[in-house]
């Protein structure tokens, strides 16, 4: 039988706890100290797993938390890609039409419209200032720490479809 720090590089603590409980081992059989006072000899599952748990205070396990998310959030990703897909067409689809919207508008002059249901405003190309923070803050890196001030962001995930 391989020891405990053999099977721990080679396992996860799930699949050696799957393991040990198929194979109906307890921590002595692999040379830890089990909690003998509440050991039942392997009656109830629960007592087994309060067992282990004692004996694997400090043992680390193979990490295979990739391998489980892969497995578990392919389903989501394919979904996730099929909604970007869409999104995608979707908003090439809203784009076209307040462009010929804007055409509308543009041929009969006008700026504003709304009935109970819609509301446009056409809003004319301009221009507007912006400041290149990096230049600053290369260039005049007092007056960048002076005006500038941090602001929470929320968490998120970037998803690309290739």
């Amino acid at each position: 039988m391989k020891s405990i720090e053999e099977l721990s590089k080679e396992m996860a603590l799930d699949e050696f706890l799957k393991y040990v409980d198929d194979e109906t081992l307890c921590p002595n059989n692999l040379g830890l100290t089990d909690d003998t006072v509440n050991c039942d000899d392997g009656d109830t599952l629960e007592i087994c797993h309060n067992c282990w748990n004692t004996a694997l205070k400090g043992i680390e396990f193979k990490n295979n938390s990739l391998e489980l998310f892969q497995k578990k959030a392919l389903p989501t990703l394919i979904k996730l890609q099929k909604a970007e897909e869409k999104y995608k067409k979707l908003n090439e689809d809203r784009k076209k039409l307040k462009d010929k919207l804007k055409e509308e508008m543009d041929r009969y002059n006008i700026n504003k419209w709304e009935n109970d249901e819609f509301s446009i405003t056409y809003i004319a190309a301009t221009e507007r200032s912006k400041l290149d923070t990096k230049e600053i803050k290369e260039k005049f890196p007092d007056v960048f720490n002076i005006c500038s001030h941090l602001s929470p962001v929320a968490e998120s995930i970037r998803f690309k479809v290739k």
